[in-house]
């Protein structure tokens, strides 16, 4: 005989093993996303025109030392593209994004 209590209890372990497995799985594609916006947002800066700017002055800049460089190109260029690369470098360290993304590191 089939008792009822035992069917409720067996249900209950089945539906809590199926919620957890529902819950890993959605961790897992939230995670995806939220990856996926943080590129989205990293490329969406990359296309502004001032990063643009700043990076072609760097580019075209010949300096020696750090007065040079500032002399050459706006310190707002110097320090635009140094403090993305800075947090472009704690957004790795933090394994937020991959340094080696399609086999090419996360520079300019």
């Amino acid at each position: 005989m089939v008792d009822i209590p035992q069917v409720l209890e067996g249900a209950a372990y089945v539906g809590f093993i199926v919620g957890a497995i529902f819950a890993v799985l959605e961790l897992h594609s939230i995670s995806k996303d939220r990856k996926t916006d943080l590129m989205l947002r990293i490329n969406e800066f990359w296309g502004r025109p001032e990063w643009y700017e700043a990076i072609t002055r760097i580019n075209k800049a010949n300096f020696k030392d750090a007065k040079e460089a500032e002399d050459q190109c706006s310190e707002v260029s110097l320090m635009m593209v140094t403090d993305h690369l800075d947090g472009m470098a704690s957004l790795a360290r933090q394994k937020a994004i991959d340094p080696c993304a399609h086999g090419e590191p996360v520079c300019l």
